[in-house]
């Protein structure tokens, strides 16, 4: 492929191939909508009628379904967007006048990172079941009612057939909320309601439905209480009959999530509802992340469960995927059914056979076609290195590799570097060619992830072994990966999931489950482990985004969470109350746990990772499904336990009489309260922390016989040997008079100290049942943390104004307790509402009153302080996001596009009357906020009126936002009528505009930082909005329907910082392409960002020969945030944060390889669970960076799990390139240099290493600047495949001198010798002259000769001479120019003529380049041509290669 022009991928041109027309015929691929483009070439009349064959396509289509079509282009080209199949995609596509069709994709905003799309892994457990086995309407289990608190339900989903179902429970109170795409007539007798809250933040009418759009809540929902699917599979794999655990069981669904998260008002105010409802089960798959979950006293579900289980309502949670570390688990109350996630006995397998047929197991999700015998290249990564270490090589780092190398090849990747996930290494396989990918990890071997239709397996780190040996033994290495087949009876399982998260407690070791919020208990954290890896479940019915190529989107899912073991227990749960109405939720708690198993399928110990598992893994173990309804005895917990757990913590009565709406007259708490006695909290499990060698510790427990009346049971206890158990009594007689008895255990140590916790159960059996209680002790010592007087139970006690916090949507929850009456609030409740009512009608968001007190509203950081001091109130708290349990987090989506902020004197406003307020740039983007003042229109005069465009009014914009700055404003509905408003959303158009064109805003500022007078580049222009894009792209048909509009419009300019994300498309499916070519034609300068996949090459985006493809370099203001040393050294460090602790350096200083649990490498990278909390906690911490890049965010978060108080990362982009993650949290990166000097203060200067870290300062007039952000990494210098011809000059710009100009021809030419035929071509241009065609030596050889500023030549042989020829227009004075010629050695170039005179008659003239190889080069080689006159100096690079 010839590189004519720089900025074009140096093998292929994106948007243009050969195959064109034989790519047309063989079809378009499958819509992700349905709904395909039909581009049809220029409009045939200036007026902007259609042409007479556009309106015959359109014709037939109109009559068959009015509401085909969604878009029709008309003013600036013909076509039109419509719903239709691939077949009558296929049709219309060979029809005369059409240029070509393709699906309505989404596209992707440029900024600096990208959403990676949230993964929701969960479970479903599959049987195969004879077809009498049908659910029975008159079974207890129709009475059951499970609560689902998620994203909503997909009702027309066959897991929610309420076939053979009876009448609907008749104490049912619940209803069915009618919203978006959902109505009351979606509920059934299975599904019997539904219910969804409005974001107080975020109104958006996407959302205001109980419709799932995410498919967690559908996959939880199915798992819990699925009715039976006969053929269930996931394309085949996992084949069988889908059921939930009580499939008979009804569905109430509380739509609490949104894609963003789950606010905790919501939360809340669904189990408000769903008490009142009339639920027997509540299940929550979500939660806070392990390191920040919230105290009692702001945890939404903590609060929200406690009053669910004091009205009888059991709640099952997820535990978290936090692990493998320990301390992760969340949503620990004791209060609540905490669930771990498991293997199961299917495998996933996805083979690799070797030369010579040697098989090894592979596990993954493909569905690839690769040929069944070894005849494909095999190599090892770090045989494919191209410019990084042979470290990212092997791990397939993006960018470590020779594409050449890779290319037809399959790969075998280690992936032990912790910077890029599998899908990282997976695309740069994919992009550089390779045919296959062999991923050594044991955890990605466990947990099967889908990789479609692509060729990927992972392997042990034992078989990876195995295949690199092979790799070494041989020259010419042969494989081939087999597609996925599901393996039943596979074996061991269970065995606890990698990322299942573990216990004990952040906080201390006694109260196991509830991290923060006390030091001591009894109970395991997490309580049991169920099914979560690899489970099939339903899925909404129209998702391609897990559809395979050419196939009808799955009705089921595979994935794995614990989000997912958490509804097998729900289910199970109500499968038990359906057996046994009566009992409690801790009755149903203790059936499950006591019942559980603590083996595998092998007749061994579960495992965790090839080692024996604990119950700080699994909890009480993995559950039985048929010994749970039956479990002979149980442990039984009461409101009271829960108020005396609160009253041994420090709790004050007066709170806690507020809880609880059944606390008997006279309550108080004992005198002797303390946290040694939660350990008699009769819990299932057994936790005794704190125990010496010179005491014996004594725990009581009560068991209720609810099994026959005569029985007896003894005791049988498991200890290991350094630990003395005796149970007194150890048996146990009950008749049919006695039905509750009691115990004692006595804990001893017969060693003087134990180095680590020791576990052990105490189990009662009678011969047919088997009562199964696990314990762990520990000589643990607990440094109780009792903030605001008294540890947690002070947060309850009474509530400090200080540790409110800050909302950050302004809502705050206040909660109250329990309501005085069924129904009603309080008193004291109903009259702070009336107070916030009178002032300010829609301050209130909502409010809670059946299940317990309280409201949500909108109020100042002080109101809320005000309020938390009110009798009455428990506690005042923001409105938090809480995420779903997926197995990867979202990184929220940070939009660094970089406005020009200078200093003006006052006198330089903006001149309404200067030629700049007659331009007009219009934005296509995600709309725009008109009240920022960078739109104002002071000193504006009128519209220009030449402008033919319109103010759209929508949802929350009118036409009066616009104004005489403000021109235009358009939104595009997408085929799901989901983007009704003009009005910006997300943030990135309401920038990208203000950077461009936004009028002068003294004063502006990000909290202090870069302060100065904010003005776009030209502030004097009018700008019009074209709102394409929502949070989750920018669709084809709204792209192209913007550049239509905005052509008739009358705009000047059109900008556009979006883009394709991994592979750009071909010229005639690229939307931007498309319209950009026919703005252009109109006279049009259309602007693209060239992406931000960088700092690989071959990445940019946008490269169409008539956009100008602009990309990223830094400017000269840099953010410091410097470290002061011991001594008061400084050093300059960069980023931004607000922290403040203290300008002297007082806080020790530690760097991380001395602070890690045994690996030294890991810790001084501060890889995740590298770290020793008992090292590292209250200290600043220094950590190096790793690989080709550096993920600080992951870094940072490492460093606070473990309690770090400030992190120094050594970083040199991070250090240039700052992120605002971290915002008050005491974070900079510094030089390899600098951090190499602080790393000597630590090792060389002192035993005592102290430091401090200051907030962030901005430092104008920085140096160096300009630089191009990642990819001058080591310092290298830039070569215009980073930055184009340069960075751009706005004074220069102006006045050039001489330009280059093209025209449509020009491009149509380009067309030609790119091999597009002349019928095709003729139908782009509207002004296209008579007898055009193409030359008959087209050739891509000549597309160097395209009048373009740069210079491309390729395939330059060392026995050639290439020319390229050029003519420049005089636009300045008449002057004499004179070539200076800058090559590099090697490389032999002249110009003739070299001196060009332009006079008044002479504006145009034209020179030649000659270029000659004098050696053979290895890499390609740059250099420049400079015409100058000595006033002006035009510069032109050129780029020269062999290959």
């Amino acid at each position: 492929m010839t590189k004519s022009v720089i900025r074009m991928k140096r093998h292929s041109i994106c948007f243009l191939v050969l195959t064109f027309l034989a790519e047309l015929e063989a079809g378009q691929g499958q819509s992700a909508n349905g709904v395909y483009i039909v581009y049809m070439g220029a409009s045939a009349a200036a007026n902007g009628n259609s042409r007479d064959d556009h309106a015959q396509l359109l014709g037939p289509l109109l009559r068959r379904k009015g509401d085909e079509v969604v878009q029709s282009y008309k003013h600036g080209f013909s076509g039109f967007a419509a719903r239709l199949s691939e077949e009558a995609a296929q049709t219309i596509a060979e029809k005369p006048g059409v240029v070509s069709v393709f699906p309505d994709p989404l596209l992707q905003l440029h900024t600096t990172r990208s959403w990676d799309f949230l993964n929701y892994q969960t479970d479903l457990e599959i049987l195969n079941v004879t077809s009498d086995s049908d659910s029975s309407s008159k079974s207890p289990g129709s009475e059951t009612i499970i609560g689902i608190l998620d994203t909503g339900i997909w009702p027309e989903s066959e897991s929610f057939n309420d076939k053979n179902f009876g009448p609907i429970p008749s104490r049912w109170n619940g209803t069915c909320i009618a919203g978006r795409s959902f109505n009351s007539t979606n509920c059934n007798r299975k599904l019997i309601g539904a219910r969804w809250y409005e974001d107080p933040e975020n109104d958006k009418s996407d959302f205001n439905t109980a419709r799932d759009l995410v498919g967690h809540g559908t996959h939880v929902a199915a798992t819990a209480a699925g009715s039976l699917v006969p053929d269930a599979s996931y394309y085949g794999l996992a084949s069988g009959t889908a059921k939930g655990g009580s499939p008979e069981s009804r569905i109430a669904v509380y739509r609490v999530c949104t894609p963003i998260g789950c606010r905790g008002s919501a939360i809340l105010a669904a189990f408000d509802n769903a008490i009142a409802d009339g639920v027997d089960v509540l299940s929550l798959s979500l939660g806070a992340a392990a390191e920040y979950e919230p105290e009692f006293s702001s945890d939404p579900i903590a609060i929200g469960a406690f009053h669910a289980v004091e009205k009888g309502i059991t709640v099952v949670c997820s535990a978290g995927n936090g692990g493998p570390g320990p301390q992760t688990v969340v949503n620990a109350a004791p209060w609540i059914l905490t669930v771990a996630a498991t293997t199961i006995d299917r495998d996933f397998q996805s083979d690799v056979v070797l030369g010579g047929n040697k098989a090894i197991k592979g596990g993954g999700i493909n569905f690839a076609n690769l040929q069944s015998s070894p005849v494909y290249p095999l190599i090892y990564g770090s045989s494919a290195v191209e410019k990084a270490g042979e470290k990212e090589a092997r791990n397939c780092e993006p960018g470590s590799l020779d594409g050449a190398k890779v290319k037809g090849k399959i790969l075998l990747c280690e992936n032990k570097d912790g910077e890029y996930s599998y899908k990282q290494k997976l695309q740069e396989v994919v992009r550089l060619g390779g045919i296959g990918l062999i991923l050594i990890d044991d955890d990605i071997r466990a947990v099967a992830s889908n990789y479609r239709s692509f060729p990927m397996t992972a392997v042990t780190s034992k078989d990876g072994a195995e295949i690199l040996s092979y790799i070494n033994s041989t020259r010419n290495a042969v494989a081939t990966i087999l597609p996925t087949v599901s393996v039943a009876n596979y074996k061991p399982a269970p065995a606890v999931a990698y990322f299942s998260s573990r216990g004990p407690s952040l906080k201390t070791k006694n109260l196991l489950k509830a991290k923060p919020l006390s030091s001591s208990c009894d109970c395991f954290d997490p309580d049991v482990a169920a099914p979560g890896v690899g489970i099939l479940a339903s899925w909404p019915g129209k998702d391609l985004s897990v559809a395979l190529p050419n196939k009808d989107p799955p009705a089921f899912n595979i994935l794995s969470g614990t989000s997912m073991a958490c509804p097998h227990v729900s289910g199970l749960a109500a499968l038990v109350k359906s057996q046994n109405p009566t009992w409690s939720p801790s009755a149903i708690r203790s059936a499950i746990m006591t019942t559980a198993t603590q083996t595998n399928n092998l007749k061994s110990q579960i495992t965790s990772a090839e080692s024996i598992a604990t119950p700080y893994d699994y909890g009480a173990g993995e559950v039985s499904i048929t010994q749970s309804s039956r479990p002979g005895l149980v442990y039984e917990t009461d409101t009271i336990d829960y108020l005396q757990f609160l009253c041994n913590y420090g709790y004050s009565v007066s709170k806690i009489k507020l809880l609880s709406s059944t606390i008997p007259d006279g309550f108080t708490c004992p005198e002797n309260a303390s946290s040694d006695l939660i350990t008699n909290m009769n819990y299932p499990s057994i936790s005794i922390s704190k125990l010496s060698s010179k005491e014996s510790k004594k725990v009581s427990r009560t068991v209720t016989n609810v099994g026959e009346d005569e029985e007896l049971y003894t005791a049988i206890v498991s200890a290991p040997k350094v630990l003395e158990v005796k149970v007194i009594p150890d048996k146990l007689q009950f008749t049919k008079n006695l039905k509750k008895l009691s115990y004692e255990v006595f804990f001893k140590l017969s060693t003087s100290s134990i180095e680590e916790d020791v576990f052990g159960s105490i189990m009662w059996t009678n011969g047919k049942y088997r009562v199964h209680s696990p314990f762990v002790v520990s000589n643990f010592e607990i440094k109780e943390d009792r903030k605001m007087g008294g540890g947690l139970g002070a947060l309850m006690g009474e509530t400090k104004v200080a540790d409110i916090g800050q909302s950050t949507n302004g809502v705050y929850i206040v909660y109250m307790g329990a309501p005085a009456t069924e129904g009603s609030p309080r008193d004291d409740h109903t009259q702070l509402l009336r107070s916030l009512l009178r002032r300010k009608s829609n301050r209130v968001v909502r409010v809670y009153k059946h299940g317990f007190s309280g409201f949500a509203a909108r109020l100042s950081e002080k109101e809320a302080q005000a309020i938390a001091q009110k009798p009455g109130v428990v506690s005042v708290f923001p409105d938090k996001v809480l995420q779903l349990h997926t197995t990867r987090s979202w990184h929220f989506l940070e939009h660094q596009t970089d406005g020009q902020v200078l200093k003006f004197s006052s006198g330089s406003d903006s001149d309404a009357k200067s030629p700049g307020s007659d331009t007009i740039i219009g934005f296509l983007d995600t709309g725009i906020w008109p009240e920022s003042e960078s739109f104002n229109d002071k000193d504006f005069g009128p519209i220009p009126s030449r402008w033919k465009g319109t103010c759209m009014a929508g949802k929350n914009f009118s036409s009066s936002n616009c104004n005489r700055k403000l021109i235009g404003a358009r939104y595009y509905t997408d085929p799901s009528n989901k983007m009704t408003t003009a009005r910006d959303t997300v943030g990135h158009g309401t920038h990208v505009a203000s950077t461009a064109v936004g009028s002068l805003v003294p004063g502006a500022s990000y909290y202090g930082l870069a302060s100065g007078t904010a003005t776009g580049g030209s502030p004097a222009s009018r700008i019009a909005v074209y709102k394409v894009c929502k949070p989750l792209g920018c669709l084809d048909s709204a792209i192209m329907a913007a550049f239509d509009d905005a052509i008739a419009d009358g705009v000047d300019v059109l900008s556009l910082s979006l883009g394709a994300i991994f592979m750009e498309p071909e010229f005639s499916n690229d939307s931007i392409a498309i319209g950009a070519f026919h703005a252009v034609e109109k006279g049009i300068t259309v602007v693209c960002s060239a992406g931000n996949s960088g700092p690989d090459p071959e990445t940019v985006k946008n490269v169409a020969p008539w956009i100008l493809t602009v990309a990223a370099t830094t400017i000269d203001r840099d953010y410091e945030t410097d470290v002061v040393l011991g001594g008061n050294k400084v050093i300059e460090g960069g980023g931004i944060n607000f922290a403040d602790i203290g300008s002297s350096p007082i806080h020790p200083l530690v760097y991380g390889s001395s602070a890690g649990k045994g690996g030294e490498n890991e810790a001084r990278y501060c890889e995740p669970d590298s770290l020793d909390r008992d090292k590292v906690q209250g200290k600043i911490l220094l950590c190096e960076k790793e690989g080709r890049r550096s993920f600080p965010y992951d870094k940072f978060q490492a460093a606070k799990r473990v309690g770090a108080i400030g992190l120094i990362l050594i970083d040199d982009v991070a250090r240039n390139e700052p992120d605002i993650y971290y915002r008050t949290y005491p974070l900079t990166a510094v030089t390899s240099k600098d951090g190499l000097e602080i790393l000597s203060y630590i090792i060389n200067s002192t035993r005592n290493a102290v430091a401090t870290i200051l907030p962030t300062v901005s430092v104008a007039k920085y140096k160096p600047a300009p630089i191009t952000p990642i990819a001058t990494e080591y310092w290298s210098i830039g070569t215009p495949y980073d930055y184009g011809t340069g960075e751009v000059s706005p004074t220069r710009s102006l006045d050039p001198g001489l330009i280059y100009e093209t025209g449509t021809i020009d491009y149509l030419q380009f067309l030609c010798n790119y091999g597009y035929n002349l019928s095709t071509i003729k139908l782009l241009a509207s002004r296209l002259p008579d007898g055009f065609s193409c030359p008959e030596n087209a050739s891509s050889d000549l597309i160097s000769n395209m009048n373009y500023p740069s210079i491309a030549i390729s395939n330059l042989s060392s026995k050639e001479t290439k020319r390229v020829s050029r003519t420049v227009t005089n636009v300045g004075d008449d002057e004499l120019y004179i070539a200076i010629i800058d090559a590099p050695e090697g490389l032999e170039v002249s110009v003739i003529p070299d001196q060009l005179q332009f006079t008044k008659n002479s504006k145009r003239l034209s020179y030649e380049v000659s270029f000659r190889l004098s050696t053979l080069p290895e890499e390609d080689m740059f250099g420049s041509i400079t015409w100058t006159s000595g006033k002006y100096r035009l510069h032109s690079p050129f780029v020269v290669s062999n290959s």
